[in-house]
């Protein structure tokens, strides 16, 4: 079973498998290591769909512009 060869919870690989949960630093080492993929691409990939995600909600972030004068 993968959540015992990443040594981590049922809970915890099933919230990032559906979405609950994003890819944290250590989650990534943990796959790197079992998969023999880099961590550090595995975590931009997370970034990118973070980013994805927030530019698809820009509209509904209000914020006024800041004028230091």
């Amino acid at each position: 079973m993968l959540c015992m060869a990443l040594m981590v919870s049922l809970d915890q690989l099933s919230a990032l498998l559906n979405g609950h949960a994003s890819l944290s630093a250590e989650m990534a080492l943990r796959i790197g290591k079992a998969f023999d993929v880099r961590m550090d691409m595995l975590l931009r990939m997370q970034a990118w769909h973070d980013t994805a995600r927030m530019r698809a909600r820009a509209s509904e972030i209000a914020v006024h512009w800041y004028d230091p004068a």
